[in-house]
């Protein structure tokens, strides 16, 4: 909810950017008709895709895959693949890691390093997943860490 209100107000303040060094300074040079109107309104819905699309991309970047409230329930995934991303933060590498899990391949990226510390191919880890729609999941990284630790001992 937070991110989707911070989404909106970026993409808001976007469209005004665009709107205010785009269009309002070009408002007397334009003639008159349709085509005036359109020339002023495309810059600013260009802004609100342009800022919706940052945000995406930064929260993408920054939080990594997130974990809805409609993913009730766990299950063990096995990996199957680990390969860098192309996101880096803070001069840190994130991952792409391949599961398998009731039936289904998912890719999630971007994931924290730790998950190349500490697992590996064939590893198990646990996922949590929408019972209405299971391809809305997410790594439980620190409960897999958690499980990990307790077996080796």
């Amino acid at each position: 909810m937070k991110l989707t209100l911070i989404k909106l107000i970026s993409s808001i303040l976007m469209g005004y950017i665009a709107y205010s060094t785009l269009s309002e300074p070009f408002i007397e040079l334009l003639p008159d008709g349709p085509g005036k109107l359109i020339r002023l309104t495309l810059p600013v819905l260009g802004g609100l895709f342009c800022g919706w699309v940052l945000i995406s991309s930064l929260s993408t970047a920054f939080i990594g895959t997130t974990t809805s409230p409609n993913q009730t329930h766990k299950i063990d995934g096995i990996i199957t693949s680990i390969s860098y991303s192309s996101f880096r933060i803070n001069n840190k590498p994130r991952f792409k890691v391949g599961i398998s899990y009731l039936n289904i391949e998912k890719i999630f990226d971007p994931i924290h390093s730790d998950i190349q510390l500490n697992f590996s191919i064939g590893d198990t880890v646990i996922i949590q997943y929408n019972p209405k729609n299971i391809k809305d999941s997410s790594i439980d990284l620190e409960e897999s860490m958690k499980t990990k630790s307790i077996n080796l001992h």
